[in-house]
């Protein structure tokens, strides 16, 4: 951003996305985080909320998600 703050990191090899990827707010705040292998996203899926909170949780294996999404409250705990 122009404010200086990281908009979003990753991690390669040989050229393709390879580990986690990270994507910030306009504030330095996480707002997502995805694990790739192989170009493709594998494992897990995390989106936070405006305080960096876990909101939610998606599994993905070869860019496929598998299972069901997870769902948390403000505390952390799942969401039923």
């Amino acid at each position: 951003y122009e404010n200086g703050y990281l908009r979003q990191d990753e991690e390669y090899k040989q050229g393709i996305l390879n580990g986690l990827m990270h994507e910030y707010d306009n504030k330095g705040i996480i707002i997502s985080e995805t694990h790739y292998k192989d170009g493709k996203r594998d494992g897990p899926f995390r989106l936070f909320n405006e305080k960096g909170k876990l909101t939610s949780e998606e599994i993905f294996q070869a860019d496929t998600v598998i299972g069901e999404t997870k769902f948390f409250d403000d505390s952390g705990e799942a969401a039923q």
